[in-house]
């Protein structure tokens, strides 16, 4: 493995005309609970066949600076230690909260397509609808899909600068701050850009928009586990995260390697839903499994994390979404598109509730084990 990786390093090198130690890695392994065999990290190592006037050029760097550096020597390699893993089984960083906001949490999966963005604008203005004041984050930045979903564009938002810092006011509609990447670039413009960037925007959306004060502000997290779930759970204070899947085994098996990341993170999990769970006929009434059933909750089981309920496939959610008015706008927390967001929003409160309250909760990584009928 390793020389094939030397090899294909320096295929880079050559093609990139950039040095090959660049990219030299290894793997890390770090073991969780819930994954036994190993999170698997990638961490720089020197090149073994770096020439020795770069050698000769660390050394002087380091004879300059005059102070301790982080590498070690193992095996004639010098490894990159990496601050953020720890020798333990979980990982700690410094993490900030986002000012004026009780609670931060992320509605996210691994898997794509699963509904995270519908779920989260339909939960948001549950939220609101319960007394909540409430925030919602896109931060999908190369697929943004909130603004059309909340009816705002970039014309609503406000810009400013503060102390050399570009400030953002966001937009508000239905009660609910919004934003966005999309209320950043025109709508109909690609966004093309890399991890560092991606990053960078992330933080702007969440730190440089003035949210003013909030009980609640979710984010709609894009599929993964990527640059923007690291960034958010390294540096940003969450209360929680709550997991969306189909129950298709193809969904089932990306949720469990989100939850195993956050476990990794030492994030709580609030609890999994399974979206699209069946179809109920409008003429007979019955009860069409697209993607087969009770895979989500048994993985919740045994997981031993709270299964937070069905969402059904209404095509009324679709329909109402799509046109920028979410069927929880409505007002009747009992029609068939609206009252399974409202069920879900209010367990995800209990959730906050119980998590805050309990802090002594025996499963690593994840939400108090919490009972809803229903």
């Amino acid at each position: 493995m390793s020389v094939f990786l030397h090899f294909l390093f320096s295929c880079l090198s050559y093609t990139l005309c950039v040095p090959t130690h660049i990219y030299m890695y290894i793997y890390i392994c770090v073991k969780t609970p819930l994954s036994p065999r190993g999170l698997f990290f990638l961490e720089r190592i020197k090149d073994p066949l770096t020439s020795s006037l770069q050698e000769q050029k660390q050394k002087r760097k380091k004879k300059k600076r005059g102070s301790e550096t982080n590498h070690v020597a193992n095996g004639g390699k010098e490894r990159v230690r990496v601050a953020s893993l720890q020798q333990s089984t979980r990982m700690n960083f410094s993490r900030v909260a986002i000012p004026g906001v009780k609670q931060t949490i992320t509605l996210c999966s691994a898997k794509g397509g699963v509904g995270k963005s519908t779920c989260s604008v339909n939960v948001a203005l549950a939220l609101k609808n319960m007394g909540f004041s409430v925030g919602i984050v896109d931060a999908d930045i190369t697929g943004p899909s909130i603004p059309t979903m909340m009816s705002v564009d970039a014309s609503q938002v406000e810009t400013y600068r503060v102390a050399g810092s570009d400030r953002f006011a966001p937009p508000t509609n239905f009660g609910v701050k919004v934003m966005s990447m999309g209320l950043v670039v025109p709508y109909d413009e690609a966004i093309a850009v890399r991890g560092p960037m991606v990053n960078k925007y992330i933080r702007a959306l969440l730190f440089q928009t003035d949210w003013d004060e909030l009980d609640y502000l979710v984010i709609d997290m894009p599929p993964g586990t990527n640059d923007v779930h690291l960034t958010l759970t390294q540096e940003v204070v969450l209360t929680g995260a709550v997991i969306l899947s189909t129950p298709q085994r193809v969904a089932l098996v990306d949720v469990r390697r989100g939850i195993d990341m956050f476990a990794a993170v030492n994030t709580p999990i609030l609890g999994i839903v399974e979206n699209m769970s069946y179809f109920a006929c409008g003429h007979c009434g019955t009860r069409h499994n697209l993607f087969g059933t009770g895979g989500v909750k048994a993985t919740a089981e045994e997981l031993g994390v709270p299964f937070l309920g069905e969402i059904p496939f209404v095509p009324r959610i679709m329909q109402d979404t799509d046109a920028g008015y979410p069927p929880t706008l409505r007002g009747d927390d009992t029609m068939e598109a609206a009252e399974p967001f409202y069920k879900l929003a209010e367990r995800i409160h209990d959730a906050v509730v119980a998590l805050k309250t309990n802090k002594t909760n025996k499963h690593t990584g994840a939400g108090p084990s919490i009972h809803f009928d229903g």
